[in-house]
């Protein structure tokens, strides 16, 4: 389970990232939450400085949806996406 402020990364294979940099799995509520992607996630995403970003509204999707993701925050800035 995620917890607030925890970064979360989806992935396009999880097992290979994982085995490739030698990631040990860490006790809940500590590390990085590595996500597979598998429901289009990563189809759109934003290339920038090499760091690939989704679209802000699966951002405010996932941090509405997911337990634990600040869906305050994630509510104030829709408001915010809304009036603008």
């Amino acid at each position: 389970m995620a917890e607030a402020n925890m970064p979360v990364f989806y992935v396009e294979d999880l097992i290979a990232l994982a085995d490739r940099y030698g990631f040990p799995p860490a006790a809940s509520g500590q590390g990085v939450l590595l996500l597979e992607s598998g429901n289009g996630e990563l189809d759109q995403v934003e290339n920038e400085a090499g760091i690939r970003f989704v679209p802000r509204s699966l951002a405010l999707l996932d941090a509405l949806a997911g337990s634990g993701r600040e869906p305050d925050k994630a509510e104030n800035e829709l408001r915010k996406l809304l009036a603008a």
